[in-house]
């Protein structure tokens, strides 16, 4: 697909540098609360030979919301057991006391914690806690990108839940 902002992005942003032969594609612009923001497919490699794999991945929604504005973080579902191996090689966490339920449901990780938890403030929180299926969201020097693993490609029929989808998410975090 044509370029866009998102190619540039691919080899910046941890969760858009996994493994390899990156590729963007159907992509498409669209303006969230008057922000440009991109939709697109996400596929990517690992392995090599009869033992390589290919992954699919939404990218839900990607938007500058320029640099300042949203501090660098990384947010992903909470996985119990992978949570526990993370902490134990010292991950941190960044835990909210007065939102236990958020706390529960991600993994939040920031260079700059203080900014992160102003950030993500009660409304943020809360509504990214109700946000099903819950996505990857990573900031990076003011991108903001917003992932959604899938087994498979989209397609027309889920097109249309997967845009939906990425206007709740972009709404919550603008």
């Amino acid at each position: 697909s044509a370029s866009t902002p998102l190619n540039a992005l691919a080899g910046q942003l941890p969760m858009l540098s996994k493994g390899q032969a990156h590729r963007i594609k159907n992509a498409m612009r669209a303006d969230i609360a008057d922000v440009p923001a991109y939709l697109a497919e996400f596929y990517y490699k690992t392995g090599g030979g009869q033992g390589a794999h290919h992954h699919h991945n939404l990218i839900l929604a990607a938007f500058n919301a320029g640099a300042g504005r949203v501090p660098d973080f990384r947010v992903r579902a909470a996985h119990a057991l992978k949570h526990r191996i993370a902490a134990a090689l010292g991950h941190r966490d960044i835990d909210f006391q007065d939102d236990p339920a958020c706390s529960d449901a991600y993994v939040l990780q920031a260079p700059n914690e203080a900014a992160a938890r102003d950030y993500f403030d009660h409304r943020r929180r809360s509504h990214l806690t109700d946000v099903d299926p819950r996505p990857t969201i990573e900031s990076h020097t003011g991108w903001v990108v917003i992932l959604q693993d899938r087994p498979k490609p989209i397609n027309a029929k889920t097109v249309t839940k997967a845009i939906e989808h990425a206007f709740e998410v972009c709404g919550l975090l603008l």
